[in-house]
């Protein structure tokens, strides 16, 4: 999978699960993946493993990194960027 399609998959994912019911405003997107880092940020602090389940729930701060991936494709693919033209 590219990254244009991993982009265009977590946008619709997302949408499906109500993330696009409104629209959300570029601060609000930037608050949502700052959140996502601090919840990295404090996983480490807490000296918690990379990657565990509390309730069937993952935690940790790589799947907190992998939020921020999400969060920021999905603003992305909102704003019809074209994150692997960007990236190169």
């Amino acid at each position: 999978m590219t990254l244009t399609e991993l982009q265009k998959q977590i946008f619709e994912i997302n949408k499906a699960n109500g993330w696009h019911e409104s629209e959300r405003r570029p601060l609000e997107y930037h608050a949502l993946i700052t959140s996502e880092v601090a919840e990295a940020t404090e996983s480490v602090r807490n000296g918690e493993p990379d990657y565990w389940f509390r309730e069937n729930k993952p935690e940790g701060e790589a799947y907190e990194i992998a939020d921020v991936i999400i969060r920021c494709l999905d603003y992305a693919e909102s704003k019809e960027w074209n994150m692997k033209e960007l990236i190169k």
